[in-house]
Protein backbone atom coordinates (compact mmCIF):
# COMPACT_ATOMS: atom_id res chain seq x y z
CA UNK A 1 0.00 0.00 0.00
CA UNK A 2 1.52 3.38 -0.46
CA UNK A 3 1.25 5.95 1.75
CA UNK A 4 1.08 9.90 0.20
CA UNK A 5 1.95 12.36 2.56
CA UNK A 6 0.76 15.74 2.15
CA UNK A 7 1.61 18.83 4.03
CA UNK A 8 -1.36 20.61 5.80
CA UNK A 9 -2.51 24.19 4.59
CA UNK A 10 -2.30 26.62 7.07
CA UNK A 11 -5.01 28.71 6.56
CA UNK A 12 -4.93 32.40 8.40
CA UNK A 13 -7.75 33.63 10.34
CA UNK A 14 -8.99 36.84 8.57
CA UNK A 15 -8.73 40.12 10.78
CA UNK A 16 -11.15 42.46 11.91
CA UNK A 17 -10.68 45.36 10.65
CA UNK A 18 -11.34 47.77 13.70
CA UNK A 19 -10.94 51.67 14.07
CA UNK A 20 -12.00 53.73 16.84
CA UNK A 21 -13.61 57.24 17.22
CA UNK A 22 -12.82 60.02 19.83
CA UNK A 23 -14.13 63.53 20.41
CA UNK A 24 -13.16 66.76 23.20
CA UNK A 25 -15.45 69.43 22.44
CA UNK A 26 -14.00 72.25 23.74
CA UNK A 27 -10.06 73.78 22.46
CA UNK A 28 -8.99 74.00 26.14
CA UNK A 29 -5.38 72.40 26.08
CA UNK A 30 -5.92 69.84 28.97
CA UNK A 31 -8.90 68.90 26.39
CA UNK A 32 -6.54 68.60 23.38
CA UNK A 33 -3.50 66.68 25.46
CA UNK A 34 -6.66 64.24 26.15
CA UNK A 35 -7.41 63.58 22.68
CA UNK A 36 -3.82 62.84 21.90
CA UNK A 37 -3.82 60.66 24.87
CA UNK A 38 -7.32 58.85 23.78
CA UNK A 39 -5.49 58.44 20.07
CA UNK A 40 -2.68 56.67 21.06
CA UNK A 41 -4.23 54.92 23.57
CA UNK A 42 -6.69 53.25 20.71
CA UNK A 43 -3.47 52.85 18.16
CA UNK A 44 -1.55 51.12 20.95
CA UNK A 45 -4.83 48.50 22.30
CA UNK A 46 -6.23 47.64 18.47
CA UNK A 47 -2.38 46.90 17.22
CA UNK A 48 -1.52 44.69 20.29
CA UNK A 49 -4.44 42.46 19.44
CA UNK A 50 -3.31 39.88 16.97
CA UNK A 51 -7.23 39.45 15.32
CA UNK A 52 -7.47 43.20 14.84
CA UNK A 53 -6.29 45.05 11.79
CA UNK A 54 -6.08 48.61 12.31
CA UNK A 55 -7.45 50.91 10.30
CA UNK A 56 -6.99 54.28 12.13
CA UNK A 57 -8.29 56.57 14.58
CA UNK A 58 -10.96 59.29 13.62
CA UNK A 59 -11.71 62.23 15.54
CA UNK A 60 -13.35 65.27 16.21
CA UNK A 61 -11.64 68.15 18.22
CA UNK A 62 -13.79 70.87 19.88
CA UNK A 63 -17.06 70.12 18.55
CA UNK A 64 -19.91 69.63 20.01
CA UNK A 65 -21.36 65.71 19.86
CA UNK A 66 -24.97 67.38 19.08
CA UNK A 67 -24.07 67.86 15.86
CA UNK A 68 -24.05 65.09 13.09
CA UNK A 69 -21.95 67.12 10.59
CA UNK A 70 -18.49 66.45 11.98
CA UNK A 71 -15.86 65.99 9.62
CA UNK A 72 -14.36 62.59 11.75
CA UNK A 73 -17.64 61.63 12.27
CA UNK A 74 -18.55 61.64 8.35
CA UNK A 75 -15.22 60.17 7.12
CA UNK A 76 -15.23 56.86 10.02
CA UNK A 77 -19.08 57.10 8.21
CA UNK A 78 -18.21 56.94 4.99
CA UNK A 79 -15.37 54.13 5.11
CA UNK A 80 -17.95 52.04 6.83
CA UNK A 81 -20.40 52.71 3.77
CA UNK A 82 -17.10 51.93 1.60
CA UNK A 83 -16.82 48.53 3.37
CA UNK A 84 -12.85 49.25 4.94
CA UNK A 85 -14.83 49.09 8.87
CA UNK A 86 -15.93 45.84 11.24
CA UNK A 87 -15.92 47.29 14.06
CA UNK A 88 -15.40 50.99 15.37
CA UNK A 89 -13.97 51.45 19.19
CA UNK A 90 -15.30 54.34 21.41
CA UNK A 91 -14.60 55.41 25.09
CA UNK A 92 -18.27 55.74 25.74
CA UNK A 93 -22.05 57.00 24.63
CA UNK A 94 -21.61 60.46 24.70
CA UNK A 95 -18.27 60.39 23.19
CA UNK A 96 -19.81 59.10 19.73
CA UNK A 97 -22.75 61.19 19.93
CA UNK A 98 -24.97 63.24 22.77
CA UNK A 99 -28.14 63.64 20.40
CA UNK A 100 -30.60 60.55 20.74
CA UNK A 101 -31.49 60.60 17.31
CA UNK A 102 -27.55 61.35 15.77
CA UNK A 103 -26.67 58.64 17.37
CA UNK A 104 -29.22 55.78 16.69
CA UNK A 105 -29.48 56.83 12.64
CA UNK A 106 -25.46 56.29 12.45
CA UNK A 107 -25.52 53.11 15.08
CA UNK A 108 -28.96 51.67 13.17
CA UNK A 109 -26.99 52.46 9.68
CA UNK A 110 -23.85 50.83 10.78
CA UNK A 111 -25.73 47.97 11.54
CA UNK A 112 -27.23 47.60 8.21
CA UNK A 113 -23.68 47.60 6.92
CA UNK A 114 -22.74 44.64 9.17
CA UNK A 115 -20.58 47.40 11.30
CA UNK A 116 -20.73 47.22 15.05
CA UNK A 117 -19.96 49.86 17.50
CA UNK A 118 -18.18 48.86 21.26
CA UNK A 119 -18.99 50.97 23.63
CA UNK A 120 -16.42 50.15 26.10
CA UNK A 121 -17.77 52.35 28.79
CA UNK A 122 -20.94 51.41 28.91
CA UNK A 123 -19.99 47.24 27.35
CA UNK A 124 -22.55 47.54 24.76
CA UNK A 125 -21.39 45.96 21.32
CA UNK A 126 -24.39 47.57 18.86
CA UNK A 127 -24.49 44.47 17.14
CA UNK A 128 -25.48 42.15 20.22
CA UNK A 129 -29.53 41.66 20.47
CA UNK A 130 -29.87 43.40 22.85
CA UNK A 131 -27.04 46.38 22.38
CA UNK A 132 -29.85 48.68 20.59
CA UNK A 133 -32.27 48.80 23.64
CA UNK A 134 -29.48 49.32 25.98
CA UNK A 135 -28.19 52.26 23.84
CA UNK A 136 -31.41 54.10 23.67
CA UNK A 137 -31.74 53.86 27.47
CA UNK A 138 -28.23 55.34 28.01
CA UNK A 139 -28.17 57.81 25.23
CA UNK A 140 -31.06 59.37 26.24
CA UNK A 141 -29.75 60.50 30.27
CA UNK A 142 -26.15 61.29 28.19
CA UNK A 143 -28.92 63.63 26.01
CA UNK A 144 -30.26 64.96 29.35
CA UNK A 145 -27.24 65.53 31.06
CA UNK A 146 -26.01 67.16 28.32
CA UNK A 147 -28.67 69.71 27.64
CA UNK A 148 -29.33 69.60 32.21
CA UNK A 149 -25.53 71.13 32.06
CA UNK A 150 -26.14 73.58 28.84
CA UNK A 151 -29.20 75.06 31.07
CA UNK A 152 -26.67 75.52 34.25
CA UNK A 153 -24.16 77.74 31.92
CA UNK A 154 -27.25 79.36 30.43
CA UNK A 155 -28.25 80.67 34.21
CA UNK A 156 -24.81 81.75 35.10
CA UNK A 157 -24.57 84.02 32.14
CA UNK A 158 -28.31 85.06 32.76
CA UNK A 159 -27.11 86.22 36.34
CA UNK A 160 -24.51 87.96 34.86
CA UNK A 161 -26.71 89.76 32.35
CA UNK A 162 -29.42 90.67 35.23
CA UNK A 163 -26.73 92.16 37.54
CA UNK A 164 -25.65 94.15 34.74
CA UNK A 165 -22.53 92.23 33.98
CA UNK A 166 -21.29 92.57 30.75
CA UNK A 167 -20.25 89.33 28.68
CA UNK A 168 -18.14 91.24 26.10
CA UNK A 169 -16.45 89.64 23.33
CA UNK A 170 -14.74 92.67 22.05
CA UNK A 171 -11.41 90.93 20.98
CA UNK A 172 -13.47 89.67 18.29
CA UNK A 173 -14.31 92.90 16.83
CA UNK A 174 -12.62 94.53 14.46
CA UNK A 175 -10.97 97.78 16.01
CA UNK A 176 -10.73 96.67 19.73
CA UNK A 177 -8.16 94.79 21.61
CA UNK A 178 -7.41 93.91 25.70
CA UNK A 179 -4.92 96.18 27.12
CA UNK A 180 -2.74 94.99 30.10
CA UNK A 181 -5.78 95.64 33.25
CA UNK A 182 -7.89 93.55 31.01
CA UNK A 183 -10.02 96.05 29.61
CA UNK A 184 -11.26 96.83 26.22
CA UNK A 185 -9.58 99.93 23.89
CA UNK A 186 -9.59 100.77 20.40
CA UNK A 187 -6.54 99.26 18.86
CA UNK A 188 -5.72 102.05 17.28
CA UNK A 189 -4.15 101.09 13.17
CA UNK A 190 -7.75 99.01 12.93
CA UNK A 191 -9.57 102.21 14.79
CA UNK A 192 -8.45 104.72 12.42
CA UNK A 193 -10.19 102.77 9.36
CA UNK A 194 -13.60 102.31 11.64
CA UNK A 195 -13.53 106.10 11.80
CA UNK A 196 -12.69 106.32 8.38
CA UNK A 197 -15.23 104.22 7.19
CA UNK A 198 -17.98 106.25 9.20
CA UNK A 199 -16.74 108.94 7.88
CA UNK A 200 -16.64 107.78 3.89
CA UNK A 201 -20.49 107.11 4.97
CA UNK A 202 -21.25 110.36 6.34
CA UNK A 203 -19.59 111.64 2.91
CA UNK A 204 -21.95 109.69 0.89
CA UNK A 205 -20.24 106.78 0.19
CA UNK A 206 -21.80 103.92 -0.66
CA UNK A 207 -21.00 100.30 0.93
CA UNK A 208 -19.65 98.99 -1.72
CA UNK A 209 -17.13 101.83 -2.63
CA UNK A 210 -15.56 101.57 0.97
CA UNK A 211 -15.35 97.72 0.36
CA UNK A 212 -13.25 98.47 -2.47
CA UNK A 213 -11.20 101.40 -0.88
CA UNK A 214 -10.93 99.13 2.04
CA UNK A 215 -9.34 96.06 -0.32
CA UNK A 216 -7.53 98.21 -2.44
CA UNK A 217 -5.39 99.68 0.91
CA UNK A 218 -4.55 95.71 1.77
CA UNK A 219 -6.86 96.50 5.05
CA UNK A 220 -7.73 93.17 6.11
CA UNK A 221 -10.60 92.05 8.30
CA UNK A 222 -10.19 90.86 12.35
CA UNK A 223 -9.94 87.49 10.60
CA UNK A 224 -7.63 88.08 8.26
CA UNK A 225 -9.86 88.59 4.90
CA UNK A 226 -10.68 90.59 2.81
CA UNK A 227 -13.82 92.98 2.82
CA UNK A 228 -17.23 92.73 1.59
CA UNK A 229 -20.27 94.29 1.43
CA UNK A 230 -21.55 92.39 4.64
CA UNK A 231 -18.24 92.89 6.73
CA UNK A 232 -18.85 96.96 6.18
CA UNK A 233 -22.19 96.61 6.85
CA UNK A 234 -21.57 94.98 10.69
CA UNK A 235 -19.41 97.67 11.25
CA UNK A 236 -21.83 100.52 10.28
CA UNK A 237 -24.62 98.31 12.08
CA UNK A 238 -22.99 97.64 15.49
CA UNK A 239 -23.38 99.70 18.28
CA UNK A 240 -19.99 98.60 19.83
CA UNK A 241 -18.08 101.87 18.15
CA UNK A 242 -20.12 104.55 19.96
CA UNK A 243 -18.71 102.61 23.11
CA UNK A 244 -22.62 101.10 23.91
CA UNK A 245 -22.95 97.43 24.00
CA UNK A 246 -25.87 94.85 23.93
CA UNK A 247 -25.33 91.45 26.04
CA UNK A 248 -27.42 88.62 24.56
CA UNK A 249 -27.57 89.76 20.90
CA UNK A 250 -27.26 86.14 19.71
CA UNK A 251 -28.31 83.08 21.63
CA UNK A 252 -28.20 79.12 20.99
CA UNK A 253 -31.19 77.51 19.97
CA UNK A 254 -32.82 74.32 20.37
CA UNK A 255 -30.68 72.93 17.54
CA UNK A 256 -27.68 74.28 19.08
CA UNK A 257 -26.80 77.07 16.56
CA UNK A 258 -25.76 80.13 17.54
CA UNK A 259 -28.92 82.67 15.56
CA UNK A 260 -29.57 86.29 15.91
CA UNK A 261 -31.68 87.08 19.07
CA UNK A 262 -34.34 89.03 17.51
CA UNK A 263 -36.87 88.93 20.68
CA UNK A 264 -37.04 85.29 21.05
CA UNK A 265 -34.74 86.04 24.52
CA UNK A 266 -34.31 88.58 26.81
CA UNK A 267 -31.30 91.56 25.77
CA UNK A 268 -29.84 93.90 27.86
CA UNK A 269 -28.33 97.31 26.40
CA UNK A 270 -25.58 98.98 28.26
CA UNK A 271 -24.70 102.52 27.60
CA UNK A 272 -20.83 103.88 27.80
CA UNK A 273 -19.66 100.35 28.30
CA UNK A 274 -16.37 101.17 26.94
CA UNK A 275 -14.38 103.89 24.99
CA UNK A 276 -16.22 104.92 21.59
CA UNK A 277 -14.58 104.79 18.64
CA UNK A 278 -17.12 107.25 16.84
CA UNK A 279 -18.64 110.23 18.33
CA UNK A 280 -23.02 109.03 18.86
CA UNK A 281 -23.73 112.01 16.79
CA UNK A 282 -21.77 110.51 13.67
CA UNK A 283 -22.63 107.13 14.94
CA UNK A 284 -26.72 108.39 14.47
CA UNK A 285 -26.04 109.78 11.25
CA UNK A 286 -24.60 107.17 9.40
CA UNK A 287 -26.83 104.89 10.92
CA UNK A 288 -29.79 106.65 9.81
CA UNK A 289 -28.43 107.39 6.37
CA UNK A 290 -26.72 103.94 5.79
CA UNK A 291 -28.73 101.82 2.90
CA UNK A 292 -30.10 98.54 4.36
CA UNK A 293 -29.49 99.12 8.43
CA UNK A 294 -32.11 97.75 10.60
CA UNK A 295 -31.24 100.07 13.25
Amino acid sequence: MQVIIREAKLTETEKIRVCAYCRVSTDADEQENSLENQIRHYEDEITANPEYDFIGVYHDYAISGFKENRSGFQAMMQDARDGKIDLILTKSVSRFARNTAVLLKAVRELKTLNVGVLFELQNINTLSGEGELMLSVIATFAQAESESASVGAKMVYRRKYEAGIPVQYLERSFGYTKDVDGKYVPKVEEAKWVKKIYQMVADGYTPAAIRRYLNSENVKTVDGAQWCDSTVFRILENEIYKGDYIMHKHYVNEERKLVRNLGEEDAWYIEHDHKAIVSRKLWQKVVAESPGSNL
